[in-house]
This record gives structure tokens, C-alpha cells and sequence, in this order.
């Protein structure tokens, strides 16, 4: 990157509405501008220190400006870390605790401190993708609170949810005839389980009956994302899923390593990639002990809902999300020990907030349509996260909100080694389903892949055998 005289890209924000702040260094001018210029035509309003007038003391109107911003976007390449101005703007909007993005123009090794300063930001790793994919990232990630069209006055910006997540749009398109949106008013919700509980693997599990529920969110539920479309999904056979997200003393048990930031035997493991999930299940499988998977995006948006058709598991007030998760109006900035919040009726702890989940499928496009055990994508490049974080905004927990990242993420930063400042957590529960028996043992099937989708809980248990009401029962032979 090198910089040379241009024509500003578009006139910096000066009003009152809110606005993001862009850091860059001068010499990116040539790949930066273009971004700004981006920005400025998808309606967002965007202040670059182009904006001072002349005359006036130049750090106090940087300052004022990032105090005023209610986004700190920073386009980081090597002539960025290395300025001073950039890592000063950096420094003060972090010690604001500003809504942040760090967008990589370029393969960047960050310095020791700076890596640990925006450990727990938001980035987007411009350099490695598509064109396209980094303008759906982008789109999906901005906060419609800096955009021309305010859809409310409860558009306040606690914090950009991350990874990842879909902006909501006034309209989209209509993706469902008048009849088939007849269908859909007509499900009735899943009562789903049956309050049997068992312990596999050292892991307690609570079982989900098979029913019926509508996945998605309606279009009028607040903090809604575009790739939300709402459908009907019937799963056939019951599971188990785990009652509580995967300790930290659960995993080393299994893998003798911990690779988790935040420490604590009863805390949640976090930073595992869905490669390292996958690694975990084969070792758990080998114990012998049931046949263990991830859960289908459906299955665990199924057992999230537990049976409720409204925004969180409990209702669609925010209000009461602290009674039942750790986000980050509660959290302090960290992770807490599992099942010290409220469960959702099924008796499942955390599923909003705490730490995020990986489920099995690829990240896709939900189906239009009724569908029955929807195993997902059947490709793609990133794998489903589910159930927001500590550093989460309520809208971002709710229990329709889709995340998405590459099999391989554990950090989001150049430059940080795997595993150890990404900003947000992951849950690994297990699922069950088909069951194999042979006389005098039981065998147990091979962990099986079914779409994709990321880490969240539940276990194979072959010498589970359904009974004709659906629920489990232990058979010996």
C-alpha cells in the first residue's frame, strides 16, 4: 500500500445523528478511500479525520469525534500498526469501549500489545475472501443505527454482535406464497420433552422429544436479520442434548489440554475451532461410553425454543434476559460457570449468552418451505454458531439470531497464536439418534456428520431405545 494525493471519497459526517468513526493510515489512502467511498453509497455516515477544518487543534478533534461515534471502524494493514495516530485512536476508542470492527486489508502480524488490546474485538478478514463474501460480511455486520434509515428510537448500539451477524433491513423480499404462509400460522409448538435426564460420558443430557416448531423469526420481532426467513420443521426423532455447555474440566478430561482463555474447571471451554470439536468427539467416542455429535442448526434452535414461538425462550422481553443469561449488560467482560442462570422450560441452561455454539451444518440459506429433519447445508465455507455471548446485545441471544465462521476459527487476529484472544466463547453439546444393539453388549455407530453445523451438545446413545411415545428408555440385553 502507498499513498498519494486523491479527491476525498465523499465529505466527512458532521451532524448529530450517529456516525462511524474510521481510523487508517494516510499512506492506505488509495485502498482506503475506495472502502469510505463504500460505506458512504450503502447510506451509512461515516467521519474520516478529513473532516477538521483547518485551523482546529487536531487531537482534540479526533478525540471528540470518537467520543461522538457511535462505531469505530479501523482498516488495518502494516503501515497501520505501525502509526502512531492509528494506535492512539485505537488506545482511547478501546478505553471508550466503543462498538469496534477491525477490517484486514492485508495479511497483517500485529504487534504483541496490539494483538492483546483488540483481542476481543470484532475483524474482518478483508484479504482472504471473495469480493462479494466480504460485502455480505460487511453488510451483515454494520449496526443499521449508522445507516440514513433509523428504524426506532430502540436502536441504541450496546455492542455489534460477533461473529458475524445479519443487519436487519425495513423490508425484504417476500419469500412465501399466502398459502404456504397459512401453513405456517398453523403449526402448533413443540412441547418437545419429556423431562428424562441421564449422564453419558461424565456429561448429563436432557432429552427433546420429536415434534414440530417454527424456525426463524417473524418479521415484526425486533433485531431481526434478513437470512431469519421464517419455515416450518418437523424432526422425527428425538435427542439428547446437553443440559449444560461443555466445562473446561469436561474437555480436559477428554483432550488433556485446555485451551480456553477465561479459566475456571466449571467455566465453559472457549476458544475451540469446530475442527478441535470435531477432534474432542472423536476421542469421546472412542471411549466407548455412546456416539457422539454436534446438533443440526434446527435441532438446536429447536431445543433452545423449548416450545415458544417469541424473540428468547422466556418471552420477548430484554428485559428479563439477565434472569437467564450472561450477555454483556451482566457479565462483567468474561464467562461464568454453567447453570447459574434460569433454564429455558426444558430444563437446558445458557442457551442465551454465556459462550456461543458450534452446530454440525454449513452456513446457508434456511429452505423456503415446510421441511422435515433439514440437515443443513450440504456445503459451504463456514460452519453455524448459535446463542450469542457474554459480549453479546440482547438481540444478538435472541433464539433465532445465525452466526457463522470457518471450521478452523479459533482467533480472529493475524498475527495472535490459535487459541488464545478470541473474543468470544464456544459451547460443544452432543445429540443422539440411531441406535444399533447386538446381544450381551451394545454397539456403538461411528459419530456421524449430518449437514453442518457447529458446536452445541448432544450424544448417540445406541442402547437408547425409543419407546412408542417418543421418550427414552435404558434396554439391557
Amino acid at each position: 500500500m502507498s499513498g498519494v494525493n486523491l479527491p476525498l471519497p465523499c465529505e466527512a459526517y458532521t451532524g448529530n445523528e450517529p456516525f462511524a468513526f474510521v481510523s487508517y493510515a494516510h499512506s492506505d489512502a488509495v485502498e482506503v478511500y475506495p472502502e469510505i467511498l463504500r460505506l458512504h453509497d450503502m447510506g451509512y455516515r461515516v467521519w474520516f479525520d478529513e473532516g477538521i477544518d483547518p485551523g482546529n487543534e487536531w487531537p482534540e478533534e479526533i478525540a471528540s469525534a470518537i467520543q461522538k461515534a457511535a462505531l469505530f471502524i479501523v482498516f488495518v494493514s502494516d503501515q497501520a500498526v505501525q502509526s502512531h495516530n492509528v494506535r492512539n485512536e485505537i488506545n482511547f476508542a478501546l478505553a471508550l469501549r466503543k462498538p469496534f470492527l477491525a477490517v484486514h486489508m492485508v495479511e497483517t502480524l500485529l504487534p504483541p500489545g496490539m494483538a492483546l488490546q483488540m483481542s476481543s474485538i470484532q475483524a474482518i478478514l478483508k484479504w482472504r475472501m471473495s469480493e462479494d463474501l466480504y460485502l455480505r460480511k460487511l453488510e451483515r455486520v454494520l449496526p443499521r443505527t449508522i445507516g440514513e434509515a433509523v428504524i426506532s428510537g430502540t436502536d441504541v448500539l450496546d455492542v455489534i454482535p460477533s461473529p458475524h451477524v445479519g443487519k436487519k433491513k425495513e423490508s425484504e423480499p417476500a419469500m412465501r406464497s399466502p398459502d404456504s404462509r397459512a401453513k405456517v400460522q398453523k403449526v402448533k409448538p413443540a412441547t418437545g420433552i419429556t423431562n428424562k435426564t441421564s449422564t453419558f460420558a461424565g456429561i448429563e443430557f436432557i432429552w427433546c422429544s420429536p415434534g414440530a416448531f417454527m424456525m426463524g423469526s417473524p418479521s415484526t420481532e425486533t433485531d431481526r436479520s434478513p437470512d431469519e426467513i421464517q419455515h416450518q420443521v418437523t424432526l422425527t426423532r428425538g435427542f439428547w442434548m446437553g443440559k449444560y455447555e461443555v466445562t473446561q474440566a469436561q474437555w480436559e478430561s477428554v483432550m488433556g489440554t485446555n485451551p480456553s482463555y477465561f479459566k475456571g474447571k466449571d467455566l465453559p471451554v472457549e476458544q475451540v475451532s469446530w475442527d478441535d470439536v470435531q477432534a474432542f468427539l472423536t476421542k469421546l467416542n472412542q471411549q466407548g461410553k455412546g456416539a457422539f455429535r454436534l446438533p443440526t442448526e434446527a435441532e438446536w434452535e429447536y431445543a433452545c425454543r423449548a416450545g415458544t414461538t417469541t424473540a428468547f425462550c422466556f418471552g420477548d422481553a430484554p428485559a428479563q434476559l439477565g434472569d437467564y443469561a450472561w450477555y454483556n449488560q451482566n457479565s462483567g467482560g468474561q464467562t461464568h460457570p454453567v447453570g447459574q442462570k434460569r433454564p429455558n422450560a426444558w430444563g437446558l441452561y445458557d442457551m442465551h449468552g454465556n459462550v456461543y455454539e458450534w452446530c454440525q451444518d454449513w452456513f446457508g440459506d434456511y429452505p423456503i418451505g415446510a421441511v422435515t429433519d433439514p440437515p443443513g447445508s450440504t456445503s459451504g465455507s463456514d460452519r453455524v454458531n448459535r446463542g450469542g455471548g457474554w459480549n453479546y446485545s440482547p438481540g444478538g441471544c435472541r433464539s433465532a439470531i445465525r452466526y457463522w465462521n470457518s471450521p478452523g476459527y479459533r482467533s480472529h487476529l493475524p498475527g495472535v497464536p490459535p487459541g488464545r484472544f478470541a473474543r468470544s466463547s464456544l459451547r460443544c453439546p452432543f445429540h443422539y439418534s440411531e441406535q444399533r444393539k447386538i446381544r450381551g453388549t451394545v454397539a456403538m455407530p461411528p459419530a456421524r456428520r449430518v449437514g453442518a453445523r457447529r458446536s452445541s451438545g448432544l450424544a448417540d446413545r445406541p442402547e437408547l431405545q425409543g419407546s412408542g411415545d417418543g421418550s427414552p428408555q435404558l434396554n439391557f440385553f
